[in-house]
C-alpha cells in the first residue's frame, strides 16, 4: 500500500521564488529573441555582402576582363602563328624504350590572309647534337618531343608558338573501338589496292601500315601522304576542318607553348629556274631548298644538298653581278 504524502504550507513557493522564476523566463525569452534578431541580421548583411561582391566582381568583369579578353582574341585572330606536329612511335634503342618521330609537319598559318604555309620535315635530316659538333640523326629523329622541338627551333630560326604530338601507340589504342578513320590519299599505293584522291576508311592497324607505306615513297609523295593522314587524324580527333581554326582546339593537344612568330626567313623562296637572285643578300636566306606545290612549301635538302645550293646561289649572285 502507497502511502499519501500530506502538503504543508511550506511545499508551495513563495511569493518571492515566483517572482524570481517570472524574471527568469522574462530574460531568456530576451536573450532567444535577440540572439534569432542576431542570426536574421547576420544572414543579412552576408546577402547583402554577396550581392555587393558579385556586382563588382561582374563589374570588373565587365569592364576590364572581358575587354581585355577581347583584346587578345583580336591580337590572336589577327597574328599570324606557327604549329609543329610530330608522329612519334616508341622503339628500342640500346635496351631502352624511346620515342622516335615518323615525321613532323611545321605549318606557318596567317589566320588574316587566310593562307597556310606548310614545311615537310624528313626524319633523315642530320643535326648537330645538343653540347657538341658532331653531326647525328639521334638528336633529331630519337631525342623525343622536347629535343624535336629545339632543334627545328635551332635549326630553321623559327619559334614555336604551338606543339602537338600524336603517338601511334593512342592511335591504335582508341581508334578501332571507336569508328575508322576516313583519309583521302594523294597518291597510289599498290600494295594497300589505294586509288589516289578516292576516300578510303582504315582502322588503328591500318592507319600503321599506311604510314610505313608513307615512308617508302619518293619524298614528295611521302610528304603529300603524310599531310593526308595528319589532317585526317586531327578531323578525327578534335573534330575540326580548318586548320586556321588551331588555336580554339588546342586544349586537346599534348600541350601549348606561346612564343613569338620570326618565321619570315622560313617561308621565302629561294629556289628558281633562272636563278634571279641579284637583289637578295646572301646572309639573309634561309640555307634550304624548298619547291612550291599546291601553295605548299616542301622541305626535302639534306645537309650536303644544302650546301649545294647555297653555293649555287651564291654563284648565281656573283654572275650576275659581274653581267652588272
Amino acid at each position: 500500500m502507497v502511502r499519501k504524502q500530506k502538503l504543508t504550507r511550506d511545499s508551495y513557493p513563495t511569493y518571492e521564488g515566483r517572482v524570481k522564476q517570472k524574471s527568469k523566463t522574462k530574460w531568456f525569452i530576451i536573450l532567444f529573441i535577440l540572439m534569432i534578431l542576431v542570426i536574421i541580421a547576420g544572414f543579412y548583411i552576408f546577402y547583402q555582402y554577396s550581392t555587393i561582391e558579385e556586382t563588382y566582381q561582374s563589374t570588373v568583369y565587365e569592364e576590364e576582363i572581358v575587354p581585355h579578353l577581347a583584346q587578345q582574341q583580336d591580337i590572336a585572330d589577327e597574328t599570324p602563328y606557327t604549329v609543329l606536329f610530330v608522329a612519334l612511335d616508341n622503339i628500342y634503342y640500346d635496351g631502352a624504350q624511346v620515342e622516335e618521330a615518323l615525321w613532323s609537319t611545321l605549318y606557318y598559318i596567317d589566320p588574316e590572309q587566310n593562307s597556310i604555309q606548310t614545311v615537310n620535315i624528313p626524319m633523315n635530316l642530320i643535326v648537330k647534337s645538343d653540347g657538341d659538333e658532331e653531326m647525328n640523326l639521334l638528336t633529331y629523329a630519337n631525342g623525343g618531343l622536347t629535343s624535336i622541338k629545339e632543334t627545328i627551333e635551332r635549326l630553321f630560326e623559327v619559334e614555336l608558338n604551338y606543339v602537338s604530338a600524336i603517338r601511334l601507340q593512342n592511335i591504335r589504342d582508341i581508334v578501332d573501338p571507336i569508328e575508322p578513320i576516313t583519309v583521302k590519299a594523294p597518291v597510289d599505293i599498290e600494295d594497300l589496292s589505294i586509288n589516289s584522291h578516292q576516300a578510303a576508311q582504315f582502322s588503328g592497324i591500318e592507319i600503321m601500315n599506311l604510314i610505313d607505306e608513307a615512308n617508302k615513297l619518293p619524298t614528295l609523295e611521302q610528304s603529300d601522304l603524310h599531310h593526308a593522314i595528319l589532317n585526317s587524324l586531327y578531323a578525327h580527333f578534335f573534330k575540326f576542318e580548318n586548320i586556321l581554326n588551331l588555336p580554339e582546339n588546342f586544349e586537346n593537344a599534348e600541350y601549348v607553348i606561346q612564343t613569338e612568330v620570326p618565321f619570315t626567313k622560313l617561308v621565302e623562296i629561294y629556289r628558281n629556274d633562272d636563278y634571279n637572285l641579284t637583289n637578295v643578300d646572301l646572309n639573309e636566306l634561309v640555307q634550304l631548298e624548298r619547291t612550291q606545290m599546291e601553295d605548299r612549301y616542301i622541305y626535302f635538302a639534306d645537309m650536303s644538298e644544302i650546301k649545294e645550293v647555297v653555293s649555287r646561289m651564291a654563284s648565281a649572285i656573283d654572275e650576275s653581278a659581274n653581267k652588272d
